[in-house]
């Protein structure tokens, strides 16, 4: 019977030694799981200070470039406006 105790006790830590690594890699996947369905089932009513800061200042820069591009557009076409009436008297 005093045999069996260092037969087991090298299967334990043998088997520790094996599993542990596996389990954490396991646990830490059915965290990420667990926190993507909870930030699935989240509105947008509760989105982060910092979330919330990053959304607001990405809306400004794309109404910064719309309003650019408005601009370009009133520009170009003022452009070709004004070059109609020459080409016209030119034909």
């Amino acid at each position: 019977m005093e045999e069996l105790i260092p037969i087991f006790l090298f299967l334990m830590i043998g088997a520790v030694a094996i599993l542990r690594p596996i389990s954490k890699k396991l646990g830490l996947l059915i965290e990420a799981m667990a926190e993507e369905r909870k930030a699935a089932t989240r509105g947008p009513s509760e989105m982060s200070s910092a979330q919330f800061e990053r959304v607001t200042t990405l809306l400004e820069r794309l109404s910064d470039r719309f309003d650019h591009m408005e601009e370009r557009v009133q520009f170009v076409e003022r452009l070709i406006d004004n070059r109609e009436p020459r080409n016209r008297l030119r034909v």
